[in-house]
């Protein structure tokens, strides 16, 4: 996902933000790309974690792509319950015009609601 997000510095007129639960990608990460560490957030839920990127979104009106990575896992949801949620994530990005990856390499298998977004990064 770093590789992808630095890749796409080449490719976005606007700004991208990369959100994780520890600072190890931030050595990584081209500087351009603005790092947030959610350590002290308490993001729990995805509910907070929308709440987080809305809060994003109306302080950067350039933001074009946002990058959750290694959050998945510590939020309490499951992935196969949380389909209302990804659908408020969706709109809020379709109407913005912004793309939001996640990682979600725990789950070999992806939940139906969310195959038409699931992209491979490496």
């Amino acid at each position: 996902m770093i590789s992808h997000a630095n890749g796409s510095l080449a490719e976005t007129k606007g700004s991208i933000v990369f959100i994780d639960d520890d600072s190890r990608p931030i050595l990584e990460l081209d500087r351009e790309i603005r790092f947030i560490n959610t350590e002290h957030f308490e993001i729990r839920d995805l509910n907070s974690l929308y709440g987080f990127i809305c809060g994003l979104m109306s302080q950067d009106y350039d933001l074009d792509v946002v990058y959750v990575d290694g959050m998945m896992s510590k939020m309490n949801f499951k992935k196969e319950d949380a389909e209302e949620e990804f659908q408020k994530l969706c709109k809020v990005s379709d109407d913005a015009q912004i793309t939001i990856y996640f990682a979600l390499n725990d789950t070999p298998e992806v939940p139906d609601y969310l195959r038409e977004y699931k992209v491979a990064i490496e």
